[in-house]
C-alpha cells in the first residue's frame, strides 16, 4: 500500500523501495528486531509498542472512537503522556507520577471494548454489513480485485451502502433490504 501511495504522489518524500520506506513499513508492522542496534529504535515504541502497548495508535483510536460514539470513555490525558515521555536505554518511559494516566488509558480501552465494541447491537450491525458485502460481491464490486488495487481500495467506505440503496438492480434487493433494516 505504501508503494501505491508513493506512486500517487501522496506527499511522501521518498521512493517506495528506499530505506526510508522500508523503515516506515517496519515501524507500522512493529518489526523492532530488525533495527534493535539502531540508536533510534525507541521510535517503534511510539508507533507500535509491543513492549507495553502504550503507543500513539492506541491513543488515537481510543480518542477517536470515544468521540465518534459520543461516550465519555477517553478519560486519560494524552497530552501529558506525550509531553512527559522520555527515551531511556532506547525505550520510551513515563514519569512514575503519571501512572494514573497510564491506568486511565487502559481503563478507557477496557471500557470501549466492554461497552461498545462488544455490544450486541454492534455485533448485529457487523453481521448485517458482512451480509451486505457478500450480497454485493461480483454484483456491485469484485472485492477480491478491489482490495489489492490501492487506486480502487481507497473508495471502499460507507458509500457502498449508499450505492446499494440507490441501486435499482433486482440482484441487490436483499442488500437494499439490509440497508433499510440498519437505518
Amino acid at each position: 500500500m505504501l508503494k501505491d501511495l508513493s506512486k500517487r504522489k501522496a506527499g511522501l518524500a521518498f521512493k517506495p523501495d528506499s530505506p526510508e520506506a522500508k523503515l516506515v513499513v517496519s515501524l507500522i508492522m512493529g518489526e523492532r528486531e530488525k533495527y534493535e542496534s539502531w540508536d533510534k529504535a525507541f521510535m517503534f515504541d511510539i508507533v507500535n509498542n509491543s513492549r507495553n502497548s502504550i503507543d500513539v495508535d492506541k491513543m488515537d483510536y481510543i480518542l477517536r472512537d470515544s468521540r465518534q460514539m459520543n461516550v465519555p470513555h477517553a478519560t486519560f490525558n494524552h497530552h501529558f503522556l506525550v509531553k512527559e515521555m522520555r527515551v531511556i536505554e532506547s525505550k520510551i518511559c513515563y514519569p512514575e507520577n503519571y501512572y494514573m494516566e497510564i491506568h486511565k488509558l487502559f481503563k478507557s480501552r477496557y471500557n470501549l471494548h466492554y461497552d461498545c465494541y462488544n455490544h450486541k447491537t454492534i455485533h448485529a450491525y457487523d453481521a448485517m454489513i458482512t451480509d451486505i458485502l457478500l450480497e454485493t460481491h461480483n454484483k456491485l464490486y469484485d472485492f477480491t480485485e478491489v482490495i489489492f488495487d490501492a487506486e480502487k481500495y481507497v473508495y471502499l467506505d460507507d458509500t457502498i451502502l449508499y450505492d446499494v440503496e440507490m441501486s435499482e438492480s433486482q440482484e441487490l434487493a436483499n442488500a437494499r433490504d439490509l440497508c433499510k433494516r440498519i437505518k
